[in-house]
Formats: C-alpha cells, sequence, structure tokens
C-alpha cells in the first residue's frame, strides 16, 4: 500500500483531496546539510522510490497477533492522534 493510498484511507470523506509531492533528493541533500534528519531521508529513499512486498506469516505464528485491515488500523490511527492533539 503505497503513502498516497493511506491518505485516501484517512482523509474524511468530505475533505478536499489531500496533494502529495515528492521531494527531490538533491533538496534533502542539501537541507541535511542543516538539519541531519533531513539527510538521513536520502539513504532510505529506496523505501518511497521501489515498491517492496513484506509478509507477516511468520511473525503472526510467532506473536499469534492478526493484522487487522488497513481500513480499520488507519481509522484507530486517525482517532488516537485526533484525542492526543485535543488535549
Amino acid at each position: 500500500m503505497s503513502a498516497r493510498e493511506i491518505c485516501e484511507i484517512a482523509q474524511a470523506p468530505d475533505a478536499v483531496p489531500v496533494k502529495l509531492r515528492q521531494t527531490p533528493s538533491w533538496l534533502l541533500r542539501l537541507v541535511g546539510l542543516y538539519q541531519l534528519a533531513a539527510g538521513e531521508l536520502v539513504e532510505m529513499r529506496y523505501m518511497f522510490d521501489e515498491t517492496f512486498v513484506t509478509d507477516h506469516t511468520k511473525f503472526d505464528q510467532a506473536v499469534g497477533i492478526q493484522v487487522s485491515g488497513w481500513d480499520k488500523a488507519v481509522a484507530e490511527t486517525v482517532n488516537w492522534w485526533q484525542k492526543q492533539t485535543m488535549t
């Protein structure tokens, strides 16, 4: 699932669609000269540029936890975040 798809699930049905943009690597490198965390994003860029598949079957078997669907997981996260920001 892409970041764009997660944002689409998270936004309210009547909300204006979220505009997502990709930050160029050269800009991350430049900002990284002053903000180290931004520079480190360049090293992790592959996680956003390339598609990769993960399988949680072994984790489920070892830990015994069933993974929630994306719709439920995103809704619970949004609800939690709203409660955190209202305090």
